[in-house]
């Protein structure tokens, strides 16, 4: 799969980031599985830049992207970056109206039963709570 997905992201450039999208979302799907987190994020990652480049930008996949990334995140002990990943995912849909998108993704995913959940400031002073995300990496991986 990883070497299929590399195959379309070099020929994105010629018309082919639908293939190169959907194929490094599988790659890094597969090595989340494999508990292979820093693969993942890199597949996840470029799979990112190439719906944003492709103009999917507030799109579903481009939630289902940022969750995949930050969860691969979580996994490979990257929790600032997996809290603003999944924060980024958070905003996108509430801003697309489809909050229970979001859970329906998060309740779907293989996570730990461990949660945290935390409070912060906004800009404008405000507290708010944050979404529940898994604070250990996936059950079944060392």
């Amino acid at each position: 799969m990883a070497e299929l997905a590399r195959h379309f992201v070099a020929l994105a450039p010629a018309g082919e980031a639908a293939k190169a999208i959907r194929y490094s979302l599988a790659a890094g799907a597969v090595s989340s599985r494999m508990c292979a987190f820093e693969d993942a994020v890199l597949h996840d990652a470029r799979c990112l830049s190439l719906v944003e480049e492709d103009g999917g930008a507030g799109s579903e996949r481009h939630c289902d992207v940022l969750i995949a990334l930050g969860e691969a995140q979580l996994g490979a002990g990257r929790s600032a970056e997996a809290a603003h990943s999944l924060e980024r995912a958070a905003e996108l849909a509430r801003a697309r109206g489809s909050g229970g998108l979001l859970a329906a993704r998060r309740s779907a995913s293989p996570g730990p039963a461990n949660t945290s959940s935390a409070s912060r400031t906004s800009a404008d002073g405000s507290r708010r709570r944050r979404a529940r995300w898994p604070r250990t990496t996936r059950r079944g991986c060392a």
